[in-house]
C-alpha cells in the first residue's frame, strides 16, 4: 500500500529521466558511497522533538540512473550523540546525472529496521521511507546534497508512544566510485 505509488513514482522518473542522463558507462562510476547528517521529528503523545541522525549508505549503479544499495543509521536523543541507536536496510533510488548541468537530483525508497528513542527509554520499529533530494556536483566524483525523507514506523513496542510518521531533513557528501 505504500511502497506501491512510491514503486510507480520511481519507475516513471526512470523511463522519463533515461533520455536525458549519462549512461552509467559514460558517468565512468559503479556507484557511490554518502554519508549525511541532520535531524528527525519524533512525535510522542505529550510531544515533538527534534533528535539528530546520521546515514551511511552503498549502492551500485544497476541499470542507468537507478541505484540498489544498503544503509545504516544512527538516531541519537541529543547532540553530542547521547545514547544512540543504530538501524540499517536495503534502498532503491533514482540518481540522474545530466551533461548540461552539475545538478542532481535524488528520489529514494528504502526500508529496514530502525530503534527509535522514546523519552522512556527506546522503541524498535519497521521503517519504510521515501526521500527526496538535490545535490551539486563539487568535483568529478564527490557531490554535496540536501535531502528530506518521510518515514512511515510499523511494528513498534505496544507501549512505545510514538506516532507512526515523522520527518528527516539531512545534507551530507556523496562520493562516486569507479
Amino acid at each position: 500500500m505504500i511502497l506501491l505509488p512510491a514503486a510507480t513514482w520511481c519507475a516513471a522518473l526512470t523511463l522519463g529521466t533515461a533520455a536525458f542522463a549519462q549512461p552509467a558507462a559514460a558517468q565512468d562510476r559503479i556507484g557511490n558511497v554518502s554519508v549525511s547528517m541532520g535531524a528527525l521529528q519524533l512525535r510522542e503523545t505529550s510531544s515533538e522533538r527534534w533528535v539528530p541522525t546520521m546515514r551511511a549508505e552503498a549502492a551500485l549503479d544497476v541499470l542507468g540512473p537507478l541505484q540498489l544499495g544498503v544503509y545504516g543509521n544512527l538516531v541519537a536523543r541529543s547532540l553530542p550523540l547521547q545514547r544512540p541507536t543504530l538501524g540499517g536496510g536495503g534502498l532503491i533510488a533514482l540518481r540522474p546525472e545530466f551533461a548540461v548541468s552539475d545538478l542532481r537530483p535524488l528520489l529514494q525508497v528504502s526500508t529496514g529496521r530502525t530503534r527509535l528513542p522514546t523519552t522512556t527509554g527506546r522503541s524498535s520499529a519497521w521503517v519504510t521511507s521515501v526521500a527526496a533530494g538535490l545535490g551539486v556536483r563539487v568535483s568529478r566524483i564527490a557531490t554535496v546534497e540536501a535531502r528530506v525523507t518521510h518515514h512511515w514506523h510499523y511494528g513498534m513496542n505496544q507501549s512505545s508512544e510514538l506516532q507512526t510518521r515523522a520527518w528527516e531533513i539531512t545534507a551530507g557528501a556523496s562520493v562516486s566510485f569507479p
